[in-house]
């Protein structure tokens, strides 16, 4: 019996217009009815999440970071985290320097960039973003200074490329870092401890409320998506899914354009 629906944000719970679709709210308010446990899974910190939460008032949990950290929504405490040694992302900056690129990382909640490369969002493909990158990212000089004199360590960090080909060469340069690194939009890398995935957070709320992980559904359509789909009883693909996604997924729904979450709600919950 599925008890928890873990649903991944960017190209699942948004349509490719960046709206949640009618049919999605319909059916998650559906699953809600029936007492089901709707958790928002993704690579996006919580300040980033608020306002999508705000549509949603009975989502009690939000997987975030790629499950770096798991926020019980009513409170904002954070329930569970899983950090990267500071040292290390200060080396994954020093390693790319010679790739142009946007730096910024994830802490306690807010996100950190660098006014140097925040100015340029437009060369990096982030236009459709401006406003919202605005709103939720604190902005300091300089990010390595920012990040060693904090001496704290890191949730996430998350880099923008203005190319596929600088993505690539950076993913080639970054692999014998100690660090898990995945992707969720097009040109960047996420970095994180090697141990966090988002199934990594269900895992936590798997114990927190008592769960197993086979009564559990996700959905998602991206890198960051493949541990949770793979790991739970029924790992749903979007129809936009990467081929790495589907190839784990018990089921291969419609798109996030065409009711995707809305037909494996109904396909699996009568």
């Amino acid at each position: 019996m599925i008890k928890i629906i873990a649903l991944d944000i960017d190209g699942t719970l948004l349509s490719s217009e960046y709206k949640i679709l009618e049919s999605t709210i319909a059916a998650i308010e559906y699953v809600k009815r029936k007492g089901i446990e709707v958790v928002l899974c993704s690579g996006r910190s919580l300040i980033e999440m608020k306002s999508l939460i705000n549509n949603f008032p009975y989502v009690n949990y939000v997987v975030c970071g790629n499950g770096s950290s798991v926020y019980e929504v009513a409170s904002e405490k954070c329930l569970f985290a899983n950090t990267i040694d500071y040292n290390i992302i200060l080396e994954a900056k020093k390693i790319i320097s010679d790739i142009d690129h946007m730096f910024e990382y994830y802490n306690e909640g807010k996100i950190y960039a660098e006014q140097q490369s925040h100015a340029r969002l437009v060369e990096f493909g982030l236009e459709k973003f401006i406003k919202f990158l605005d709103e939720t990212r604190v902005i300091v000089d300089n990010i390595s200074d920012n990040i060693s004199s904090d001496k704290k360590n890191i949730e996430k960090a998350n880099i923008n490329f203005a190319t596929k080909s600088d993505q690539q060469n950076a993913f080639e340069k970054l692999k014998y870092l100690d660090a898990l690194m995945t992707s969720s939009f097009h040109n960047n890398i996420e970095i994180t401890s090697k141990e966090v995935h988002k199934l990594s957070g269900l895992q936590f709320l798997s114990k927190h409320l008592n769960i197993p992980l086979s009564d559990m559904m996700a959905i998602g359509d991206s890198g960051n998506d493949l541990e949770m789909v793979a790991g739970v009883g029924y790992g749903i693909a979007m129809g936009n899914a990467n081929e790495n996604i589907k190839s784990v997924a018990k089921h291969i729904t419609t798109s996030n354009d065409e009711d995707g979450i809305a037909n494996a709600i109904y396909e699996y919950i009568k």
